[in-house]
């Protein structure tokens, strides 16, 4: 299962990061709920198959994300802040939430 859900996750990340540079794309929220929520997903399976090796990875999709949203149309510059800071907040709050799971994973040195 996990073998196929982490790059699955990745790919409709990438979607969703199209989906919102198309020149009708769906409504504001849903684009950034969409995001959080792919983000969120590739944590939840990091953080349950000790992968914790994708979560830097994970970021890319990210950071895409939210360049795509700037260049894609003429909006206030505080949404892309407030998108920006919606999907790094999972990446902050995630090694407080593994806590002393991930303290055994310390690459390069362990």
């Amino acid at each position: 299962f996990t073998s196929g859900a982490v790059p699955a996750l990745f790919l409709v990340h990438f979607v969703a990061i199209v989906a919102s540079g198309v020149t009708s794309p769906p409504s504001t929220h849903a684009i950034w709920v969409t995001h959080l929520f792919f983000a969120v997903a590739l944590l939840f399976v990091a953080a349950i198959t000790r992968w914790h090796s994708i979560v830097p990875f994970a970021v890319i999709p990210s950071a895409l994300a939210v360049e795509a949203w700037r260049t894609a149309a003429a909006r206030p510059w505080y949404e892309e802040i407030l998108l920006a800071t919606i999907l790094y907040i999972p990446f902050i709050v995630y090694p407080l939430i593994v806590g002393a799971k991930s303290k055994s994973f310390r690459a390069p040195a362990r």
